[in-house]
């Protein structure tokens, strides 16, 4: 089935939050970090510097109780370049290497009495980088969980609450053109079970109305028939005997009122056949409009309408066909609901090209029906002899014949009794 405009929506905010999240991380990885910025707090280095130049003798052997603690690893060096005091092991000793490393230096000083260097190890040291990788990583885990999370709302946004919705316009739709053989798929656990199955009451509702309203049209016409016929008999007589008595008789005045009762019977004989045809022709109304489609959008309206499922793949001719959206829906709908109904088995579809045509076969392998009733299975209120106690008014064949002939097409069946009843679509091509 097509993705609704929806879930294509979703898909794509879904794949943005992951391109987004991928951008992020990788600008965290692997941002350079000899750009990083180090900044050092001047009033403590020279909190360190002073209090190492007042303590000067002192602190080689109690510089941990005279240095104040802070945030930095130093060493300190004589002006020979003997180490007095440093804080870790990491901290070189030597001005050329501490230089080489990147360390920051400051004269141990008071105005012009130099005693020695404070050397502090930078802080993009390998500490300070293994300290950002370790950010870096929780950072990473942190976006993409976040983006993970965020997917599985989406997609549970999409299953529980877009597909069912979808579902439901579709269902609309359908009843809207009128199709009331497709029930409404329900599942209890989107957020939709109790509104989709009065949906689908209605839909049985609206058939079982409808049912009602064609035996009622049915009923009708055939009263119509047979008060036509009994009124057509007497006007018959009438008609007959007053064209006797006209021939026999030489009186003018008596001919004159022959000739008017003749005239009116034949009047009332001609308004009942025009009521007949009326009748007849506001039952067979079936109003077709045409319009060019690719067999792809056929083949995702077949796809649609096998909503069990039963139809195996199958491919399609590429081409273009002149039909009725809605109509085609309601042949195609008709065929598969007949095999659901009487057959049960799965479903063989083969498409192919004929000169003007697309022939399309649909074949079920259930019981189909006897060689005898072939010819007329197609008419008007006719079904199989063995089709049991199963639900149905004998219009859906003759309906769609009526209907692939108003489209430029036509519609058969074939059956070998006990082994398959197929279907046979035909349709007009747009050349």
């Amino acid at each position: 089935m097509r993705a609704s405009s929806n879930e294509k929506k979703l898909m794509a905010f879904i794949v943005f939050l992951i391109l987004v999240a991928i951008s992020v991380a990788a600008s965290i990885f692997f941002y350079p970090l000899d750009k990083v910025e180090a900044e050092y707090d001047i009033v403590e280095i020279n909190d360190i510097a002073n209090t190492a130049f007042d303590n000067w003798n002192e602190i080689s052997e109690h510089g941990n109780e005279i240095l104040p603690a802070g945030s930095y690893e130093y060493a300190i060096v004589s002006k020979d370049g003997t180490l007095v005091y440093k804080t870790g092991e990491d901290v070189p000793c030597i001005v050329n290497e501490a230089v080489r490393k990147g360390c920051i230096i400051f004269d141990v000083a008071s105005d012009e009495t130099v005693l020695g260097k404070l050397i502090i190890l930078p802080i993009n040291s390998q500490k300070y980088i293994c300290a950002v990788n370790s950010a870096r990583l929780a950072a990473g885990i942190t976006l993409i969980v976040t983006v993970l999370l965020l997917s599985a709302l989406v997609y549970r946004i999409s299953v529980r609450i877009l597909k069912p919705f979808n579902k439901l316009k579709d269902f609309a739709q359908n009843v809207a053109a009128g199709d009331l053989d497709t029930p409404l798929q329900m599942d209890k656990a989107n957020y939709f079970g109790a509104f989709t199955e009065s949906f689908d009451m209605m839909r049985t509702e609206l058939k079982a109305s409808r049912k009602r309203e064609d035996e009622l049209i049915r009923d009708r016409a055939d009263m119509v028939a047979q008060l036509s016929h009994d009124i057509k008999t007497p006007v018959a007589s009438i008609i007959a005997t007053s064209e006797l008595l006209n021939a026999k008789t030489d009186d003018d005045l008596y001919k004159a009122k022959l000739d008017i009762i003749i005239a009116k019977a034949t009047q009332l004989s001609d308004l009942s056949d025009e009521l007949n045809k009326i009748t007849k022709a506001e039952q067979d109304k079936l109003n077709v409009e045409c319009s060019t489609f690719s067999t792809v959008d056929l083949m995702e309206m077949i796809k649609k309408c096998d909503y069990l499922g039963k139809i195996k793949p199958f491919d399609m001719p590429e081409a273009l066909v002149l039909l009725d959206r809605g109509r085609m829906k309601q042949v195609i709908d008709n065929v598969i609901s007949n095999s659901y109904k009487y057959a049960g088995t799965d479903i063989e579809l083969n498409a192919g090209l004929s000169d003007e045509f697309l022939i399309l076969r649909i074949k079920d392998h259930g019981p189909g029906i006897k060689p005898e009733e072939i010819s007329g299975i197609c008419g008007k209120y006719v079904r199989g002899k063995d089709v049991g106690d199963k639900e149905g008014a004998g219009l859906g064949l003759f309906t769609a014949r009526q209907l692939m002939n108003r489209m430029g097409g036509d519609f058969q069946v074939a059956s070998e009794y006990g082994e398959y009843f197929e279907a046979i679509i035909i349709v007009a091509l747009d050349i």
